[in-house]
């Protein structure tokens, strides 16, 4: 996609990007759900897995109120460097349980902050361009991402605290 010349069109570049990183990041941490040992983590990821696939079918909504020709855009190379870096540090077989359950929680809070990021600024675009009901849907995917890192935060320190 060519760079976005009106402020309609990086709303739109905004939301497609968050659908790509949507995409990407449900399919790494339900990967890191079946791999994880613990139930609250586990439990945690799944839940996150189910999330993430309502926020995509918010976003496709909210594309396809943009009045375009064409559904598409481009992959999100962000979101493909973290899914990345995910698979190195949480899908490693040479690792054990304990040091895979933080890393997990790690990669899943930086997969977070950049979704955080997105929604917010595609949030702040939405009430700019007076698109209200978008800006109120954006909102709540945004509380909703913030309550999983919160989460996350929850079960790092206590599984730290328990390592030997």
């Amino acid at each position: 996609m060519s760079a976005a010349k009106t402020l309609d069109d990086l709303y739109l570049d905004e939301l497609q990007h968050l659908l790509s990183a949507n995409d990407q990041m449900r399919q790494i941490v339900r990967l890191m759900a079946a791999r994880v040992r613990g139930e609250d983590l586990a439990g945690m990821l799944s839940d996150a897995v189910q999330g993430i696939g309502n926020h995509m079918i918010v976003l496709e909504r909210l594309i396809e109120g943009c009045d375009i020709a064409e559904f598409g855009g481009e992959r999100c190379k962000g979101m493909e460097g973290l899914v990345e870096e995910a698979r190195e540090h949480v899908l490693a077989d040479d690792i054990g349980d304990d040091l895979r359950a933080i890393s997990a929680i790690a990669q899943f809070r930086r997969m977070s902050h950049y979704g955080i990021a997105g929604f917010g600024t595609a949030k702040d675009l939405a009430e700019t361009l007076g698109r209200d009901r978008d800006a109120v849907w954006l909102g709540e995917m945004l509380d909703d991402i913030c309550g999983a890192d919160r989460c996350a935060i929850e079960l790092a320190r206590s599984s730290v605290g328990a390592l030997p």
